[in-house]
């Protein structure tokens, strides 16, 4: 097992993880379950919920035998939506991870660089929002929300070296959100409201 050779300064960095199947699946589980356990997705499933139960009880209580097979339809959606987005998931972690390959990361002083199947990359610590540390897997939250996240196998990384991380990352999301509340005051303050026109008598 060989350390990732570092490009700059590595502060935090660890001994190669090989890949095997049983970590690839509880990372596919993983981001799954941290994915769907989001707010976002969370408040969704709540109002899918919701709706498939006022249809049934409008089918039961009303008669109307459409409202059970709008109900059915929109549940079978959600279950196959559930089952594309984990397919989606699997076939970018097995992508990235396969079975018998290795991956590494270290930490530098503003960034994460990482070794994977698809190669090397370095990612600075202002990119992602949020960092999720699991048993088997670090799930990276992507700042920009459309990004999706990232994972990475959790023992890339010591105990320090994910501390450090998940901290550096809150650290950036804080300065990231005041300078949004500074520029919304800015604007704010920019405003000028003009007085009505008057005109001498």
């Amino acid at each position: 097992m060989t350390q990732l050779p570092a490009s700059g300064d590595p502060i935090d960095a660890t001994e190669a993880v090989t890949i095997t199947a049983d970590l690839q699946r509880a990372m596919v589980r993983d981001v799954l379950r941290i994915t769907l356990g989001s707010w976002p997705w969370i408040i969704l499933g709540a109002l899918t919920g919701m709706l498939v139960v006022f249809m049934l009880l409008t089918g039961i209580f009303a008669a109307d035998v459409p409202s059970f097979f709008f109900a059915g339809g929109l549940l079978i959606a959600a279950i196959l939506f559930v089952l594309l987005l984990r397919s989606s998931v699997g076939k970018s972690i097995r992508s990235a991870y396969p079975v018998g390959a290795t991956a590494s990361a270290f930490l530098t002083d503003d960034s994460v660089t990482s070794s994977s199947a698809l190669g090397v990359s370095e990612i600075r610590f202002t990119a992602f929002r949020e960092v999720v540390a699991t048993d088997e897997t670090l799930v990276l939250k992507m700042a920009v929300r459309s990004s999706g996240v990232g994972a990475l196998p959790r023992a890339v990384l010591s105990d320090g070296a994910v501390a450090r991380l998940q901290q550096e990352v809150a650290n950036a999301s804080l300065a990231r959100k005041g300078a949004g509340r500074a520029s919304n005051q800015a604007g704010s303050d920019a405003l000028v409201r003009r007085p009505a026109d008057s005109t001498d008598d």
